[in-house]
């Protein structure tokens, strides 16, 4: 019967996004109104939750994180060595990412978890430009500030 139900529930939520589309499709003054409440009701149903797009964030930025600890780089700039072209991906994508970025800044994850996320803020931020150098400067309660720079 639990099955039955997901597969008729997965049939009658194809079936209204086909009726949605075509709806979204409809062109004039009359229709206009309908048009745009059914490009919303799309938009809606095909955008994830903020939990999910914040949860995937957090497993790309780890995987990241992961890949780049293996690395063999060497372009250690006083004391950081840049995510780079790890994160070329995510800095290139259509998707949004602001939203959910600013959340894994907090100290509340580990300091290279945000060194990621800060650096692809900043270059997400500037992507239409060339970053020859980056210095992110951090407090520490013990020294300061301390600089961190990539070239």
């Amino acid at each position: 019967e639990d099955s039955l139900m997901r597969t008729s529930f997965s049939t009658s939520n194809a079936q209204c996004m086909r009726l949605l589309r075509d709806l979204e499709e409809l062109r004039g003054q009359p229709y206009s109104k309908v048009a745009l409440e059914a490009r919303q009701l799309l938009v809606q149903l095909v955008t994830p939750s903020i939990e999910i797009r914040h949860e995937v964030m957090e497993n790309q930025l780890i995987q990241i994180v992961q890949e780049w600890g293996k690395s063999n780089d060497t372009d250690l700039v006083k004391g950081y060595k840049s995510f780079g072209h790890y994160l070329s991906p995510m800095v290139e994508s259509v998707t949004s990412l602001f939203e959910e970025l600013s959340a894994f800044i907090g100290t509340q994850y580990p300091r290279e978890i945000r060194m990621a996320a800060l650096e692809l803020f900043i270059r997400r931020s500037h992507r239409q430009y060339t970053i020859a150098s980056l210095c992110i400067f951090e407090e520490t309660a013990t020294a300061g500030k301390e600089v961190m720079c990539a070239e």
